[in-house]
């Protein structure tokens, strides 16, 4: 059928792929983050920093398991908890705060060579990215229902009564 959602918001599909591209921008962003620390781009931050490759391999099976654990114990992908996009928005702010929070006390305990800069600017651009797939997201949905508004009715019967409901929907 032409117009017709081959992926709809409330299904299983688009729930994993709702958590894949969550964990890939996340990661997009702790790269993002370490090359614009790294490069210098932001003046505040400009002091020694880690290497970004050392920083690569430590960080990101920990923040793939935070992530996901924390996304899915906040109900960010279930459609009944964020069928509203500020229900949404909220949900996925909270995620990832408490996401951002766990990883802070984690690297406390365990690898305190990772500056504060580097982790600001992540948790930054991890928000932005994650707020911004979710709008594009139900932007796209509305824009692919607007053709198709129309409501189907089926009517049973084939005798002038039937008809005339036809013709008058």
């Amino acid at each position: 059928v032409p117009g017709a959602l081959l992926l709809r918001r409330t299904s299983v599909n688009y729930a994993v792929l709702s958590i894949l591209t969550d964990l890939a921008l996340t990661l997009c962003a702790l790269v993002l983050a370490s090359h614009i620390r790294s490069a210098g781009w932001l003046p505040v931050f400009r002091t020694e920093t880690v290497n970004p490759e050392h920083l690569r391999w430590g960080l990101y099976p920990l923040i793939i398991a935070i992530w996901s654990t924390i996304f899915v114990f906040a109900s960010v992908y279930d459609p009944r908890r964020t069928f509203r996009a500020v229900d949404e928005i909220q949900r996925v702010l909270g995620a990832t705060s408490a996401a951002l929070f766990l990883l802070a006390g984690i690297l406390y305990l365990t690898y305190r060579l990772l500056s504060r800069g580097l982790f600001l600017v992540f948790a930054f651009l991890d928000l932005i990215f994650l707020v911004a797939w979710r709008l594009a997201s139900r932007w796209a949905f509305r824009r692919s229902r607007q053709g198709s508004q129309a409501n189907r009715v089926l009517i049973v019967g084939g005798g002038e009564m039937a008809q005339a409901v036809g013709v008058a929907l």
